[in-house]
């Protein structure tokens, strides 16, 4: 199960799936909600998750946006969990 960082305050999300098996991340200290709907945006998050599994989170395959405020976010990591289940 892919894990990326909550953006605010920098905790661990575990990525979930709903019942149209599309992927969410939900962040309960700041009460966020990250809904990736879209089949752009779920191809986009599969490429962002391959790039920092190989670690290779280049500044090009991150939109304008992120790369500006990037000093302010917390360092990307990610991680790979077993599922339990």
């Amino acid at each position: 199960m892919a894990v990326l960082p909550c953006f605010l305050c920098g905790k661990q999300l575990n990525q979930r799936t709903d019942k149209n098996n599309k992927p969410y991340f939900i962040c309960n200290p700041c009460g966020m909600q990250i809904f990736i709907r879209r089949e752009l945006g779920i191809k986009k998050l599969e490429e962002l998750i391959r790039n920092l599994e190989e670690g290779e989170l280049r500044s090009e395959s991150m939109p304008k946006s992120y790369m500006k405020y990037r000093p302010f976010f917390p360092r990307w990591t990610i991680s790979k969990q077993k599922s339990r289940g």
